[in-house]
Protein backbone atom coordinates (compact mmCIF):
# COMPACT_ATOMS: atom_id res chain seq x y z
CA UNK A 1 0.00 0.00 0.00
CA UNK A 2 0.95 3.36 -1.00
CA UNK A 3 -0.09 6.56 0.19
CA UNK A 4 0.97 10.05 0.08
CA UNK A 5 -0.20 13.60 1.59
CA UNK A 6 0.22 16.75 0.87
CA UNK A 7 3.79 16.12 -0.84
CA UNK A 8 6.07 18.49 -2.02
CA UNK A 9 8.89 17.53 -4.56
CA UNK A 10 11.68 20.50 -4.76
CA UNK A 11 15.00 21.37 -6.46
CA UNK A 12 16.30 23.70 -4.11
CA UNK A 13 13.94 26.66 -3.35
CA UNK A 14 11.56 26.10 -6.29
CA UNK A 15 8.24 23.82 -6.04
CA UNK A 16 8.60 20.99 -9.00
CA UNK A 17 5.75 18.92 -8.37
CA UNK A 18 2.44 19.05 -5.74
CA UNK A 19 0.59 15.64 -4.70
CA UNK A 20 -2.06 16.52 -2.32
CA UNK A 21 -2.48 12.73 -1.99
CA UNK A 22 -2.58 9.47 -3.84
CA UNK A 23 -3.74 6.12 -1.83
CA UNK A 24 -3.11 2.98 -4.05
CA UNK A 25 -4.11 -0.01 -1.77
CA UNK A 26 -2.63 -3.32 -1.55
CA UNK A 27 -3.36 -5.20 -5.09
CA UNK A 28 -3.82 -2.62 -7.25
CA UNK A 29 -2.64 -0.57 -9.84
CA UNK A 30 -2.01 3.22 -10.60
CA UNK A 31 -0.75 5.34 -13.62
CA UNK A 32 0.47 8.82 -13.44
CA UNK A 33 0.13 9.70 -17.17
CA UNK A 34 2.29 13.20 -18.00
CA UNK A 35 4.43 14.72 -20.10
CA UNK A 36 7.86 14.81 -19.90
CA UNK A 37 9.80 16.93 -17.57
CA UNK A 38 7.03 17.11 -14.79
CA UNK A 39 8.61 15.34 -12.12
CA UNK A 40 7.11 12.19 -12.65
CA UNK A 41 10.70 9.98 -12.53
CA UNK A 42 11.94 12.23 -9.45
CA UNK A 43 8.63 11.39 -7.84
CA UNK A 44 9.56 7.45 -8.25
CA UNK A 45 12.78 8.31 -6.83
CA UNK A 46 11.58 10.23 -3.54
CA UNK A 47 8.95 7.50 -3.10
CA UNK A 48 12.03 4.37 -2.99
CA UNK A 49 14.55 7.01 -2.00
CA UNK A 50 12.84 9.19 1.01
CA UNK A 51 14.79 12.96 1.11
CA UNK A 52 14.45 14.70 4.49
CA UNK A 53 14.55 18.43 2.56
CA UNK A 54 11.11 17.33 0.92
CA UNK A 55 8.00 18.12 2.31
CA UNK A 56 4.80 15.91 3.33
CA UNK A 57 4.29 12.45 3.83
CA UNK A 58 5.03 9.28 1.67
CA UNK A 59 3.82 5.96 3.74
CA UNK A 60 4.35 2.14 2.89
CA UNK A 61 3.07 -0.62 3.93
CA UNK A 62 3.57 -4.13 3.92
CA UNK A 63 -0.09 -6.26 2.47
CA UNK A 64 -1.74 -8.34 5.56
CA UNK A 65 0.15 -11.55 5.91
CA UNK A 66 3.41 -10.59 3.62
CA UNK A 67 6.75 -12.77 4.76
CA UNK A 68 8.53 -10.81 2.81
CA UNK A 69 9.45 -7.81 5.42
CA UNK A 70 12.73 -6.31 3.67
CA UNK A 71 11.22 -6.35 0.30
CA UNK A 72 9.62 -2.76 0.85
CA UNK A 73 10.04 -1.26 -2.71
CA UNK A 74 11.32 -1.79 -5.96
CA UNK A 75 11.95 0.37 -8.57
CA UNK A 76 12.51 -0.17 -12.40
CA UNK A 77 13.33 2.27 -14.56
CA UNK A 78 13.78 3.11 -17.72
CA UNK A 79 17.34 1.86 -18.18
CA UNK A 80 17.84 -2.13 -17.28
CA UNK A 81 19.87 -2.34 -13.94
CA UNK A 82 20.89 -5.83 -14.92
CA UNK A 83 24.61 -7.44 -15.42
CA UNK A 84 25.11 -7.97 -18.93
CA UNK A 85 28.13 -10.04 -18.61
CA UNK A 86 25.88 -12.39 -16.20
CA UNK A 87 23.73 -14.89 -18.06
CA UNK A 88 19.71 -14.42 -17.69
CA UNK A 89 19.36 -17.15 -15.04
CA UNK A 90 22.11 -15.91 -12.95
CA UNK A 91 20.09 -12.28 -12.78
CA UNK A 92 17.03 -13.85 -11.69
CA UNK A 93 18.26 -15.34 -8.85
CA UNK A 94 21.22 -12.36 -8.05
CA UNK A 95 18.90 -11.21 -4.93
CA UNK A 96 18.79 -14.40 -3.49
CA UNK A 97 21.11 -16.71 -1.46
CA UNK A 98 19.76 -19.13 -2.86
CA UNK A 99 16.52 -20.66 -4.12
CA UNK A 100 14.52 -23.24 -3.41
CA UNK A 101 12.42 -25.69 -5.66
CA UNK A 102 9.15 -23.96 -5.13
CA UNK A 103 10.62 -20.79 -6.59
CA UNK A 104 12.85 -22.55 -9.16
CA UNK A 105 9.30 -24.02 -10.52
CA UNK A 106 7.58 -20.26 -10.45
CA UNK A 107 10.71 -18.95 -12.20
CA UNK A 108 10.38 -21.40 -15.31
CA UNK A 109 6.39 -20.99 -15.14
CA UNK A 110 7.34 -17.18 -15.62
CA UNK A 111 9.59 -17.51 -18.14
CA UNK A 112 7.23 -20.06 -20.36
CA UNK A 113 5.27 -17.45 -20.16
CA UNK A 114 7.05 -14.80 -21.75
CA UNK A 115 9.01 -17.41 -23.67
CA UNK A 116 12.02 -17.01 -22.13
CA UNK A 117 11.96 -20.51 -20.86
CA UNK A 118 15.08 -21.36 -23.26
CA UNK A 119 17.38 -18.53 -22.64
CA UNK A 120 18.39 -18.98 -19.29
CA UNK A 121 21.81 -19.76 -20.46
CA UNK A 122 21.87 -16.62 -22.85
CA UNK A 123 23.99 -13.68 -21.69
CA UNK A 124 21.96 -10.44 -20.73
CA UNK A 125 24.08 -8.50 -23.44
CA UNK A 126 22.70 -10.53 -26.00
CA UNK A 127 18.90 -10.03 -25.04
CA UNK A 128 16.84 -7.42 -26.65
CA UNK A 129 16.01 -4.59 -23.99
CA UNK A 130 12.12 -5.83 -24.03
CA UNK A 131 13.32 -9.07 -23.14
CA UNK A 132 15.88 -7.39 -20.49
CA UNK A 133 12.33 -5.39 -18.64
CA UNK A 134 10.82 -8.89 -19.11
CA UNK A 135 13.70 -10.39 -16.37
CA UNK A 136 13.65 -7.60 -14.44
CA UNK A 137 9.45 -8.08 -14.29
CA UNK A 138 9.83 -11.65 -13.15
CA UNK A 139 12.72 -11.16 -10.86
CA UNK A 140 10.36 -8.34 -9.18
CA UNK A 141 7.70 -11.31 -9.21
CA UNK A 142 10.26 -13.63 -7.09
CA UNK A 143 10.73 -11.13 -4.17
CA UNK A 144 7.20 -10.01 -3.97
CA UNK A 145 7.96 -6.49 -2.71
CA UNK A 146 5.11 -4.25 -1.33
CA UNK A 147 5.39 -1.62 -4.04
CA UNK A 148 6.77 -1.90 -7.42
CA UNK A 149 7.56 1.68 -9.28
CA UNK A 150 7.76 1.26 -13.15
CA UNK A 151 9.40 4.29 -14.55
CA UNK A 152 8.10 4.90 -18.60
CA UNK A 153 6.37 2.08 -18.71
CA UNK A 154 4.66 2.99 -22.25
CA UNK A 155 8.34 2.83 -23.37
CA UNK A 156 9.21 -1.08 -22.15
CA UNK A 157 6.97 -2.98 -24.84
CA UNK A 158 5.07 -2.94 -27.72
CA UNK A 159 0.98 -4.02 -27.61
CA UNK A 160 1.54 -7.44 -27.70
CA UNK A 161 4.11 -7.80 -24.98
CA UNK A 162 2.19 -5.09 -22.91
CA UNK A 163 -0.21 -7.31 -22.41
CA UNK A 164 2.00 -9.97 -21.00
CA UNK A 165 3.32 -7.03 -18.96
CA UNK A 166 -0.29 -6.98 -17.85
CA UNK A 167 -0.70 -10.49 -17.02
CA UNK A 168 2.48 -10.45 -14.69
CA UNK A 169 1.79 -7.46 -12.69
CA UNK A 170 -1.61 -9.32 -11.69
CA UNK A 171 0.20 -12.06 -10.37
CA UNK A 172 2.76 -9.79 -9.15
CA UNK A 173 -0.63 -7.62 -7.47
CA UNK A 174 -2.54 -11.42 -6.28
CA UNK A 175 0.66 -11.09 -3.78
CA UNK A 176 -0.83 -8.21 -2.06
CA UNK A 177 1.75 -5.38 -4.00
CA UNK A 178 0.59 -2.42 -5.47
CA UNK A 179 2.35 -1.21 -8.22
CA UNK A 180 2.30 2.79 -9.43
CA UNK A 181 3.55 3.54 -12.70
CA UNK A 182 4.40 6.43 -14.98
CA UNK A 183 4.23 7.08 -18.93
CA UNK A 184 3.77 9.97 -21.46
CA UNK A 185 0.96 7.82 -23.23
CA UNK A 186 -2.32 6.12 -21.69
CA UNK A 187 -2.37 2.49 -20.96
CA UNK A 188 -5.11 0.31 -20.39
CA UNK A 189 -5.02 -2.12 -17.23
CA UNK A 190 -4.68 0.12 -13.91
CA UNK A 191 -7.69 1.24 -11.22
CA UNK A 192 -6.71 4.87 -11.39
CA UNK A 193 -4.94 7.51 -13.08
CA UNK A 194 -3.48 10.49 -12.17
CA UNK A 195 -1.87 13.47 -14.21
CA UNK A 196 -0.03 16.65 -13.62
CA UNK A 197 -1.65 20.13 -14.00
CA UNK A 198 0.19 23.41 -12.84
CA UNK A 199 2.63 21.46 -11.03
CA UNK A 200 0.15 19.83 -9.02
CA UNK A 201 -0.96 15.83 -9.46
CA UNK A 202 -4.67 15.52 -9.91
CA UNK A 203 -7.12 12.45 -10.97
CA UNK A 204 -7.28 12.04 -14.76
Amino acid sequence: MLIIENFYLRAGSDAILHVPNIHIPSGERALLCANNATGKTQLLRAIRYPQPEFNGSIQLREPEGSKHKNNTCILLELAPHLLKDETVWQNLVLPFKRINDVQERKLFHYLKFVGMEDMTDRKIRSCSFAQMKLVELVRSLLIEPYLLLLDDLDKFFDKDRYEMCLRLLEHINASGCSVFATSVQPLPGFNACFTVKDKELIPC
